[in-house]
């Protein structure tokens, strides 16, 4: 296994011959994953995957003694993942940007279909209901399955009358695209829960004009409020205990302020914390089709798991101790808690789905998750940390090119990579732009800088604040260490980054001009004023977004402030290096707005920067095609300011 994590350099034992002879074409790193996911039936019997090529989506079913089926659904927009709803039923999830005439931005519109495996049709759900509002962002959420009929229960916004859209629960079967009502709802509600005998049990409002939150108990047919505050708390309801008998949140208590899950029965009582995760955050809740919570995935450069399950937790404790120092990430389980896949990363080889069979105590191959990258081609990728200048401790990735060894001397041309978020982190995985960039010479360092997640909350709250700050110098203290070290050419380091990874390749630019030799920033944001307007004008004042955002950046003072400070257009006349703008046309989450300005910015101040727009492209490059497009750009500009040779 090629990691080791310390707190000094890690040295790697290969020989240093091969990364330049294995150089696979540069379209099998853009390409999306040839298996984008991967669910199994509730018997166990079979599993199903999407499969990406082309721009185009295929859904293929097998079962386990081989027999392969495909059942079609071409699709020309991003399929985001795939459930099966029973033996016989799939459901997929897709979204694209879409607008609207009463809506002055463009959204995320989501939609969903079925597949019956039997037949291979597909049916498009909701789509033929009456009485739908065209004003909503989707008809691709579902909340429940009803196990007496198979239909799944959908909230949408329904017309009432000429000038209101309530968000209604309606009951629509798997075969169709029509559903009904089976539960009112109110403008502002937000939520819907439902058991796992296909129960109505609650409703969540959330009222922005007067900031009352309300949560409803609708168990027996009755309707009472069982929760009521003036505004939306902090607190977030992620689904049903597993005894059915209360909703499971995040509270706060003194010893864990954020990552403490507690439940609250159906008659307002707190009945107490189910999970202190201690120094752990919580990267994702595992939850059943009608959202009961079975467990937990905690962040960290590799995901542990805690279930609730005693099945579950058997079977992870048994996997990861044969699997040690393998990053395991799980994707679907069988009704019985015998079966799970899991996709593997080892570090020496490609992602891996696998099936984990408890009974059998039996690991399967099911399927390497993409093509077209030969092992010998992988880049090798190691964990260690360094000292921030304060002496906070940052855990971070290093990527070499294949056949490298991380010793003292070998100066290699760097790139800087810090991950968006910012409250996210870098794992131990197959990371497609890291991989590009090390197979094509360079030495990647991303850093798990303050402010990231799967630390603690200490750690995430020390980025609070901190845009352009102490966040902004753990980067460079990352860059300074491989350099100490010199495994960094210090004459030869680009700087590079996605949406808040972006901002920080662009405020290195700014802030540290004389560290980097290139900036390349994709989906960025440069103009953190303007960026904070567009959250509000698009969310409202009240919402958690808007109030996330504004204290993440500006401290809770974005409006007595100017953040032109720490926006690196506003520096436009410090840059030295030249900068490569590259932006999805439609973003919703940093609007293309945001390079253009920083654009501007640059040219005025006669500085070497280019823009180039990702046509029909979003936020997270959804698309082959645009991603391909982003790495030939992101290749030209370093083989013109930064060659690996």
């Amino acid at each position: 296994m090629i990691r080791t994590i310390c707190a000094a350099i890690v040295y790697l034992a290969w020989a240093t011959i091969a990364h330049a002879q294995v150089q696979p074409p540069l379209e099998v790193y853009g390409s999306l994953p040839r298996i984008g996911d991967m669910a199994i039936s509730p018997d166990g019997t079979r599993f199903a995957y999407l499969i990406t090529e082309n721009g185009t989506n295929q859904v293929i079913v097998k079962d386990f003694a081989g027999q392969q089926q495909p059942v079609g659904l071409n699709m020309g927009v991003p399929v985001r993942n795939i459930e099966f709803i029973s033996n016989r039923y799939l459901i997929l999830t897709a979204s694209t940007t879409r607008s609207a005439d009463a809506i002055e931005y463009d959204f995320e519109y989501s939609a969903a279909f079925t597949i019956d495996i039997d037949s291979a049709l597909d049916h498009w759900l909701m789509v033929d209901t009456p009485g739908l509002s065209p004003f909503q962002s989707g008809l691709g959420s579902w909340v429940g399955i009803d196990p007496q009929t198979g239909h799944l229960l959908m909230p949408a916004f329904m017309i009432v009358g000429q000038a209101r859209a309530d968000m209604d629960l309606l009951s629509n079967p798997p075969d169709s695209g029509e559903g009904d009502i089976v539960k009112r709802g109110r403008s502002y509600t937000v939520d819907w829960f439902v058991n796992e005998d296909g129960d109505v049990v609650a409703r969540e409002d959330f009222n922005e004009q007067n900031g009352r939150h309300t949560l409803h108990s609708l168990i027996n047919g009755s309707r009472r409020i069982f929760l009521q505050s003036v505004e939306r708390p902090e607190t977030s309801f992620v689904g049903l205990t597993l005894d059915q008998q209360g909703l499971v949140y995040f509270g706060s208590t003194e010893e864990n302020q954020i990552g403490t899950m507690r439940v609250m029965g159906f008659d307002g009582e707190d009945l107490g914390a189910v999970l202190l995760p201690g120094n752990q955050s919580i990267s994702r809740i595992i939850k059943s089709n009608n959202r009961t919570v079975l467990g937990v995935q905690f962040s960290g450069v590799e995901p542990a798991y805690h279930f609730f399950v005693p099945e579950m937790q058997a079977a992870w404790e048994a996997l990861s101790g044969q699997l040690r120092g393998v990053a395991l990430y799980l994707y679907d389980w069988d009704d019985t808690f015998n079966r799970l896949i899991f996709r593997a990363f080892e570090g020496q080889t490609i992602d891996t789905y696998i099936l984990y069979d408890a009974k059998a105590d039996s690991i399967s191959i099911l399927s390497p998750a993409r093509n077209g990258i030969p092992d010998e081609a992988i880049a090798p990728v190691a964990v260690s940390t360094f000292q921030a200048r304060d002496g906070l401790e940052i855990e971070f990735l290093l990527t070499l090119p294949p056949g490298m060894q991380a010793t003292r001397g070998i100066k290699l041309p760097t790139i800087m990579l810090p991950h968006g978020g910012p409250a996210a982190y870098d794992r131990f995985d197959f990371d497609w732009m890291a991989q590009f960039l090390a197979n094509r010479g360079y030495l990647v360092m991303q850093p798990n800088f303050r402010g990231s997640a799967g630390y603690g909350d200490d750690f995430l709250d020390a980025g609070y604040g901190e845009w352009g700050g102490k966040m902004q110098d753990d980067v460079t203290d990352g860059l300074k260490f491989l350099v100490d070290n010199e495994l960094a050419d210090p004459d030869r380091v680009c700087i590079m980054g996605a949406s808040y990874g972006g901002y920080s390749a662009l405020a290195g630019g700014a802030f540290t001009p004389e560290l980097y030799r290139c900036v390349i920033s994709v989906n960025g944001v440069s103009d953190l004023d303007r960026f904070i307007d567009y959250v509000r004008d698009r969310r409202g004042r009240r919402d958690p977004a808007t109030s996330y955002w504004e204290e993440h950046i500006a401290s809770g003072d974005a409006r007595g402030r100017t953040l032109d400070p720490i926006s690196p257009f506003s520096k436009a006349d410090a840059f030295q290096a030249p900068v490569l703008l590259i932006h999805g046309e439609n973003d919703t989450v940093v609007p293309f707005q945001q390079s253009q300005i920083m654009e501007r910015a640059l040219n005025r101040a006669d500085k070497s920067v280019t823009l180039q727009k990702l046509d029909g492209e979003d936020h997270w490059l959804s698309r082959s095609e645009t991603r391909i497009a982003m790495l030939r750009a992101v290749d030209d500009f370093l083989s013109e300011n930064n060659p690996a040779n």
